[in-house]
């Protein structure tokens, strides 16, 4: 499901954002914020999760969640492109999917210690999964409110520039 649904979200949100530049927004409204709210709002999504009555909407926080996640994914590229210099570009895109996708390797390690030990502890394993998402959903909720702060991409240029 979230497959189906993402796609549809970050290209929504990515309109949005370069419909709010035509609009002379800033960069930081324009790409900072809405990449900060959308963390936020995928990080209470997946808090909500564990708290949902049914399977039905415990889908839909999960897929709602994650397709708010993806955003980021177009939305940092963007800022990046604008403020790294050309010449440095390729490689700081590099590094920044390197970094993005160590998620990779690391979640599946910490939702299976999360798992393991809600197990040990006597939990289903459901109850493991909950706790899971629930702690990364907690994650998504401080770094979303932490971007909303302090994403600032004409901050970073004017920073950049040198005299």
């Amino acid at each position: 499901m979230p497959w189906l649904v993402s796609p549809v979200v970050v290209i929504g949100a990515s309109w949005l954002s370069q419909h709010m530049l035509a609009r002379q927004f800033t960069t930081r409204a324009a790409r900072g914020l809405m990449a900060g709210i959308c963390v936020t709002a995928g990080g209470i999504a997946m808090i909500a999760l564990r708290q949902m009555p049914s399977p039905a909407l415990q889908i839909t926080m999960m897929v709602t969640s994650l397709a708010l996640l993806s955003v980021t994914f177009g939305m940092g590229h963007a800022m990046l492109s604008e403020y790294t210099p050309t010449a440095q570009r390729g490689l700081m895109l590099a590094i920044n999917n390197a970094f993005a996708t160590t998620a990779g390797m690391i979640g599946p390690y910490l939702m299976g210690s999360v798992l393991q030990d809600a197990l040990a502890s006597g939990a289903t394993a459901a109850q493991g999964y909950g706790l899971g998402y629930q702690i990364c959903g907690i994650v998504c909720l401080v770094v979303g409110i932490n971007g909303i702060i302090n994403l600032r991409p004409n901050a970073e240029v004017a920073r950049l520039v040198i005299p």
